[in-house]
Parts: C-alpha cells; sequence; structure tokens
C-alpha cells in the first residue's frame, strides 16, 4: 500500500465515488391531453421528486401554452381514473408513477 493506505501505483488517486443520489431532486414529467380519445403531448414540466399534484397543477399552469390547455381540467391516473383537486393537495406526484400507474404521462381531461 502506497502513502495514506491507498493501493495502486504511485502518484495515482482512486476515482472519485459518484455523487450522492439526491432523494429530492428534479423529474420531468410529460403532460398528456387527452382529445376525444387521441392522447397528445402538449409538453413536460419539470418538477421536484417530493413535488405534489398540485405543484404540477402550478407548474404546467405557468409553464405550457395557454391555447393547449382547456379551461378546466384534471390529472388522470392511469388504471385508476381523475384525481380530485383535493387529492392533489395530498398526493405526490413520484407516488403515482413509481407504482407503474402512469408511465405514459399524465393524461388531462
Amino acid at each position: 500500500a502506497g502513502a495514506g493506505g491507498r493501493r495502486g501505483a504511485p502518484g495515482t488517486a482512486a476515482p472519485p465515488a459518484p455523487p450522492a443520489a439526491d432523494p429530492d431532486g428534479d423529474m420531468f414529467c410529460r403532460i398528456i391531453r387527452d382529445s376525444g380519445g387521441a392522447d397528445r403531448n402538449i409538453g413536460f414540466v419539470t418538477l421536484r421528486r417530493s413535488s405534489l399534484f398540485a405543484d404540477a397543477r402550478t407548474a404546467v399552469c405557468a409553464d405550457l401554452d395557454e391555447e393547449e390547455l382547456p379551461s378546466r381540467w384534471k390529472f388522470v391516473a392511469e388504471n385508476l381514473g381523475p384525481i380530485s383537486i383535493k387529492q392533489e393537495a395530498r398526493m405526490a406526484v413520484r407516488d403515482l408513477t413509481a407504482a407503474g400507474t402512469g408511465g405514459r404521462g399524465s393524461p388531462l381531461v
């Protein structure tokens, strides 16, 4: 072993450790609009991994073009159904996407 207990050729250092994963890092979420049976990707938003659907609603309204959004809309959890405004305030986006219920994105109706 070399100085300081390091192994390897003299003058070489061990490769740096990869950065620790940020459990609350950013994630990208596709937003799909259900247009009468024909789903259409209308964009994406960037959220923190801890974001609630209420945060996603704020991001959608702030980041996407207004003409792409209906005047009233809801998130839909694939295989579950529409998410109410009350549920948006307590449900984390990652809880549904991690469970595999929203793999295509989050359709809006």
